[in-house]
């Protein structure tokens, strides 16, 4: 090695060792005089000196110093330097420093101190904000976990309360002397807040997620923080935020499910958020701001937040939307502390929540329910309008751009509004924006028809008109390619489930119909609603990745009202997309439990059935009389609609969703209890088909024959009972209730068909389930069970009853001395329309196991194939002649019948 390059390299391994020897005596002396803050913690009168705190901020700079050190490794910073050990007596001097630079918190303390404190602190959360995450190795993932610790300690020493009292002594040295030394002051205290929640990034979740929430609740500073931003407003353009997770994580963090979201009692945080959003829909469709200050610059501007980003003016906004829902929300739930009908014409303070001091206690107004509204709609026509296109969606986003309620420049801006909205925040925004509007007109959308207030219907009819429009949007361009966090999303129809399956109904009398739906219901009807959910339903590949699935998580009786009062035949073929959706999942290999059938979940609701029987009753149902083609419209909407829905389900929706349980040996972990809720619905439509099939002459096959699955339903039913009972039973959820009425009505009304179910793994799983013992025991239904087993029951012969026919094939049957509960049951079948009626209601393919999904919807279904099989329900029916969508169908139905 040539002399010049050994000496220097031997100087720099010299100036590595002096630097590194200076960062360790920094080191030690800085922990020498934390362990002595901490041994004197309990001590208030315990002062160190400004000589001391000063050496200790040149300490804390020169170990926290970036570098390398002698052995080669970089050097880790103060905090992994000092090791876990040193961390308490460190957190100790940082707390010191936070209470001394506060004027509030400690009143003896001189200017220069005060001064030197500040630097200190300065200079603690700037080391503590250099630590980044490591990697994934093992060693990463050991120091991922101190540094969760660390955070920790910081959370529980009450840094956030600091800050917030740091933040209002300075604002009200603002407030009493406007000056620009104050204003600078305030500004860098709230730089510091910004730090220390942006070093939380990257390590909240479990203990410190819940801890780092619940001390950011107690402590105020995001109101402080609002106030400071809002005071610094009047001297320029406020406070630049850079396009990092500061913002975000100081304004959302516990949003969900803690009143950090909740603006009452927030004023401050209230109009800097209403100013915000509604600056932001300014700048997207030029429309108003309400009374609220235009942003700009000098006395008396608005504030004004971000404007070097869009993905942080969306940030910002989705916080804002977040935080108005869960505000009208909550008041909603706390007995009506918003009223909308009182509320006064929308204005600035009213949107952002007035300020106004009491007993130095800031109060808030109710949130304006109408301008969260269309502030709400306006960012909704700004997000669609971002939203990337696919081929034939041209006119529903026409639709959606024109429901901003903006004025006109809101409708008219679709293009310009599209370069102002960033397209990866697109759909958080709408979305979020969608969440909003709908909770702010809840309450009226919940109102019945005839008691809406003025204008109600016209701005649900709106916010229906989007939310299909963004749906179906999704539906053709969703993707998995793009990454997602909380505020950039992909575009999945998944997402838009909630927003277009749920409905809110009016007030429920009992079991009883309304005259009229609630005006959510309306509104949605006259946004095409049914139609669109079926067309949803039935796109799936190559064109769309997922379809509209109607799970039963949903109310279901708003989706009776729409059974009820919707378009006849658009109900009709929705019914019968879902059953071909059944039949469709059930012919593919699955290997999870009600894979086909919870798709529909919400049409299998026994709420229709029980309106039917509530309208048998009253005997408010009357005979509707012989159908002809030309007379469909004269089915008018209510009882007479409901009764056509729930004999559709009965004939063509259930025969599949039967079919499709699996049997009881399948292997009991596929028996989720989650499920039990489908099982519950199919069994309590048992008693009136059990009472149509004893009692109608039409109604001979139902519950029998190839369509049926009677004994895989009661199988699969027995095989939860049981795998519930290992299970301790407490997540059955009316299980066995559901279970035992079905039962016993087939005791009565079907015994034959009943016997014919009972096999000997059924027999076993009844005594297992009924027995003694058991959860619930039912001696007397066990015994009438095994009776029918054995053909012992009285009036039994299982062998002279062959399936799919009964006494009622050819003359009506009476059951004499029914008990009160099946003798309505039988009220209710004789309410049932025949298979005939049904096809003239909805002509359709023929075949009962056709699965064609092709098209719109079932109403528009091409019948070119004419055949003269028809499905065989009453006999001689194959003598008239019948339409299928295709040669394979016709095929298909004329092989499956005996004898054709």
């Amino acid at each position: 090695m040539p002399p010049r390059l050994a000496r220097a390299q031997a100087s720099s391994r010299n100036n590595v060792k002096r630097k590194e020897d200076a960062r360790s005596r920094s080191l030690a002396r800085l922990q020498a005089l934390a362990a002595k803050v901490l041994a004197e913690v309990d001590n208030r009168s315990f002062r160190l000196s400004q000589a001391d705190v000063e050496s200790a901020v040149k300490d804390v700079s020169a170990a926290d110093e970036k570098g390398e050190s002698a052995d080669g490794h970089p050097w880790p910073g103060l905090w992994l330097a000092s090791g876990p050990q040193h961390w308490p007596a460190l957190l100790a001097l940082y707390a010191l420093a936070l209470r001394r630079s506060c004027a509030s918190l400690d009143t003896g303390v001189s200017d220069g101190m005060r001064a030197a404190y500040t630097e200190l602190r300065r200079a603690l959360i700037g080391s503590l904000m250099s630590l980044k995450a490591p990697d994934t190795t093992q060693q990463g993932r050991a120091i991922y976990g101190q540094l969760v610790r660390l955070r920790l300690a910081v959370v529980r020493s009450h840094a956030f309360r600091c800050y917030a009292a740091l933040l209002s002594g300075a604002a009200d040295q603002l407030t009493q002397r406007r000056s620009a030394r104050n204003a600078h002051a305030l500004r860098s205290v709230t730089d510091d807040a910004f730090n220390l929640i942006s070093s939380f990034h990257g390590y909240l979740g479990g203990e410190l997620d819940s801890a780092f929430t619940a001390e950011l609740r107690a402590s105020g500073l995001l109101e402080q923080w609002a106030r400071a931003v809002v005071m610094l407003a009047s001297y320029g353009n406020g406070i630049p935020l850079d396009p990092n997770y500061a913002a975000m994580y100081l304004m959302n963090l516990g949003i969900d499910s803690s009143s950090a979201g909740d603006l009452r009692g927030r004023p401050c945080l209230s109009y800097l958020l209403s100013c915000h959003m509604v600056q932001l829909c300014a700048a997207l469709d030029g429309g108003p701001t309400y009374g609220l200050p235009k942003a700009g610059e000098g006395p008396g501007a608005a504030p004004k937040l971000v404007t070097e980003s869009a993905e942080m003016d969306s940030y910002l906004a989705q916080c804002g939307l977040e935080m108005w829902e869960n505000t009208i929300r909550r008041a909603r739930e706390e007995r009506g502390l918003i009223d909308a009908a009182a509320a006064p014409a929308i204005d600035g303070a009213c949107l952002a929540g007035g300020v106004g001091p009491e007993n130095g206690v800031a109060l808030v107004p109710p949130l304006n329910r109408r301008a969260a509204f269309r502030v709400a709609m306006r960012l909704v026509a700004a997000a669609f309008a971002a939203v990337p296109r696919a081929q034939g969606a041209g006119a529903a986003a026409g639709a959606a751009a024109g429901a901003g309620g903006g004025g006109a420049a809101a409708g008219a801006a679709a293009g310009p509004q599209a370069a102002k909205v960033s397209p990866s925040q697109a759909m958080s925004l709408l979305l979020r924006a969608l969440e909003c509007a709908r909770e702010a007109c809840r309450e009226e959308a919940a109102c019945a028809a005839g008691a809406a207030p003025p204008g109600a219907l016209s701005r649900l009819g709106r916010l229906w008109e989007v939310r299909l429009a963004a749906a179906e949007r999704a539906q053709l361009v969703e993707s998995d390619e793009s990454l997602h966090d909380r505020f950039t999303q992909r575009w999945q129809l998944w997402d838009f489930q909630d927003l277009v399956v749920r409905l809110e109904p009016a007030p429920s009398a009992g079991t009883a119909l309304p005259a009229a739906p609630s005006l959510d219901v309306a509104a949605a009807l006259g946004a095409g609603y049914v139609a669109r959910i079926e067309r949803m339903m039935r796109r799936c590949s190559p064109e769309v990745r997922t379809s509209l699935m109607l799970l039963d998580e949903f109310d279901p009786v708003a989706w009776a009202q729409v059974l009820a009062f919707g378009p006849l035949r658009d109900m009709l073929s929705l019914l019968a997309t879902a059953a071909k959706k059944v039949r469709k999942n059930a012919a593919e290999p699955c290997t999870r439990y009600h894979t086909g059938i919870e798709s529909v979940g919400l049409l299998l609701s026994p709420v229709p059935l029980q309106l039917l029987r509530g309208l048998a009753a009253g005997g408010a149902a009357a005979d509707l009389g012989p159908f002809e083609v030309g007379e469909l419209d004269s089915f008018a909407a209510g009882p007479p609609r409901l009764r056509a829905a729930v004999s559709y389900i009965a004939h063509h929706l259930l025969p599949t969703a039967f079919r499709a349980m699996p049997p009881i040996v399948l292997n009991s972990c596929f028996l989720d209890s989650s499920r039990y809720f489908v099982t519950i619905s199919l069994l309590r439509w048992l008693p009136v088909l059990a009472a149509a099939r004893t009692t109608l002459p039409w109604a001979s096959s139902l519950l029998s024959g190839p369509e049926w699955g009677l004994a895989e339903l009661l199988g699969c039913t027995l095989g939860q009972a049981l795998h519930g009972a290992m299970n301790g039973g407490s997540a059955m959820r009316g299980l066995l209730p559901a279970l035992v009425e079905a039962l016993r009505a087939l005791c009565l009304l079907a015994p034959e068909l009943l016997a014919e179910a009972l096999p000997g793994a059924v027999a076993f799983a009844s005594r297992a389930v009924f027995g003694p013992g058991s959860d619930l025991p039912q001696p007397e239904l066990l015994a009438a069970l095994e009776r029918l087993r054995t053909g012992t029951a009285t009036g039994c012969d299982p062998a002279a009853a062959p399936s799919g026919s009964t006494s009622a094939s050819s003359s009506p049957v009476v059951v004499p001395d029914l008990p009160a509960d099946p003798a309505e049951w039988v009220a209710a079948a004789a309410l049932l329309l025949s298979p005939a009626d049904l096809r003239l209601l909805l002509p359709g393919c023929a075949n009962p196991r056709c699965a064609n999904l092709a098209g719109p919807s079932e109403l528009a279904l091409q019948l070119p194939v004419r055949g003269g099989a028809g499905d065989g329900a009453v006999a001689g029916d194959w003598d008239v002649e019948r339409r299928y969508c295709s040669q394979g169908c016709a095929e298909e139905h004329c092989a499956a019948v005996p004898g054709r």
